[in-house]
């Protein structure tokens, strides 16, 4: 179970109350190390995620205890330039092939 602090949907668009809208109306899939996550119902965004699917090298360890995983949220274009997204610091690039997964 993890949540996604203020602070951190405020770094992502500049109304962070869209962002967790668009999450909870499923215009945006909120991922945790690749592995899919279950948004809880409330205010904030809040989830479940099946850490065996999380890939092992994401975890990161603090000594509070405590431990960090980095959380992804795609949505489309449209959405982030109405949540007030940094469009500024969008640069184009050539998607490729993703590279074969090791195990």
């Amino acid at each position: 179970m993890g949540g996604a602090g203020g602070s951190a949907r405020a770094g992502v668009a500049l109304y962070p109350i869209k962002l967790t809208q668009a999450v909870h109306q499923a215009r945006a899939v909120l991922t945790v190390g690749g592995a899919p996550t279950f948004i809880l119902p409330g205010g904030g965004i809040n989830f479940l995620v099946d850490v065996e699917r999380v890939k092992g090298s994401f975890f990161y360890w603090t000594p509070t205890p405590a431990h960090h995983l980095p959380y992804r949220v795609h949505h489309g274009l449209k959405d982030y330039e109405e949540m007030g997204g940094h469009l500024q610091a969008m640069r184009p690039f050539d998607a490729r092939e993703p590279a074969p997964v090791m195990d």
